[in-house]
């Protein structure tokens, strides 16, 4: 894994990108009729179960691999990991740059925009800490752009972590180069 010096921007891949902007000029929709534009966990943060030694173990296996994929069925708790590995990585003053991103529903062409905007926004962080929960069913030609997106992204020096549902099989396995969390180690 590849750390970025100071940056000014962090490209992506000609293909990701270029792709991503021409589905938005060609006026497709960027959400599924029926979206949710914001999502809240069902009885708030205070109800979240701290599962220290696993954010522990995520941020570690992160930090040397550079994207971890979290996939389990829902209810697992893959929501509140990120929220927890989000906020440690915001609390850490020598990182400080952090973000979740709630794509369900999502279009490829709408996470690749939003992916690019948050990178031109962290640009001079030091090691930023992309979260990205609910990972839409992405397959073919959109599955090769994702994992080639991220890794993109991973080479900026940028640490990725996805949460998806096992219906992201195709996904998961096309990022054979990142740390794996499944249902068993998210059981609490």
């Amino acid at each position: 894994m590849g750390m970025h010096p100071a940056h000014a921007q962090a490209p992506m891949s000609a293909s990701a990108s270029i792709n991503a902007g021409k589905r938005v000029l060609q006026g497709k929709r960027l959400r599924k009729p029926g979206a949710r534009e914001t999502r809240s966990l069902p009885m708030g943060p205070s109800f979240m179960v701290r599962r220290t030694r696993l954010l522990q173990d995520l941020v570690q296996q992160v930090s040397n691999a550079g994207i971890a994929v979290l996939c389990a069925p829902k209810g697992f708790g893959k929501t509140a990991l990120l929220i927890q590995y989000v906020d440690e990585v915001a609390s850490d003053p020598s990182r400080g740059y952090a973000r979740l991103i709630d794509a369900e529903d999502s279009v490829l062409a709408e996470l690749a925009v939003q992916l690019e905007e948050i990178m031109h926004e962290c640009a001079q962080a030091v090691r930023p800490a992309l979260a990205i929960d609910n990972l839409p069913v992405f397959s073919g030609k959109d599955a090769d752009d994702f994992a080639d997106l991220l890794r993109d992204l991973r080479q900026t020096g940028t640490e990725l972590v996805i949460a998806c549902t096992p219906a992201s099989g195709e996904v998961v396995q096309k990022l054979g180069d990142a740390v794996k969390f499944g249902a068993q180690q998210l059981k609490v």
